[in-house]
């Protein structure tokens, strides 16, 4: 796979970016990170911000390289897919990031508890793998 059959697949198109363009992408990246960092909000809410984080990042990759994802269903995902052929972000590691551990949501008893507990999850491995600890407690 490679950006080119990305484009093939109709998952991204070519499209020219400028240099203020790359600067107010890694503006919104650092803004987004420091809120992560902010010390009393909920590990939802640092999951939010840091994800924000992580797809603006790649984002400004994909934008950096001359493309642009089309808007189709998937499109985020995608996005963070092409961090492996811009930056040369290791598959396993973008990998980590969807996959849902499924011990935690098999003991949960309803889907609120299930969804909860997959998020709070998700929140937890998203912030290792931008390696900011979750909220104590």
């Amino acid at each position: 796979m490679s950006l080119d059959s990305y484009v093939e697949n109709a998952w991204l198109k070519k499209e020219p970016t400028s240099s203020q363009e790359i600067a107010d992408q890694l503006g919104i990246v650092a803004r987004c990170m420091k809120d992560a960092g902010v010390e009393g909000i909920s590990d939802d809410l640092r999951f939010y911000t840091t994800f924000n984080a992580l797809l603006a990042l790649a984002n400004t990759a994909l934008r950096a390289c001359g493309y642009r994802t089309t808007n189709q269903p998937g499109h985020h995902m995608r996005t963070i897919e092409t961090l492996e052929y811009t930056i040369g972000v290791d598959s396993k590691t973008i990998r980590k990031f969807w996959l849902s551990p499924k011990s935690a949501t098999s003991q949960a008893t309803t889907r609120p508890e299930a969804s909860r507990m997959r998020n709070s999850s998700k929140s937890s491995r998203l912030l290792r793998v931008c390696n900011m600890p979750s909220k104590p407690g």
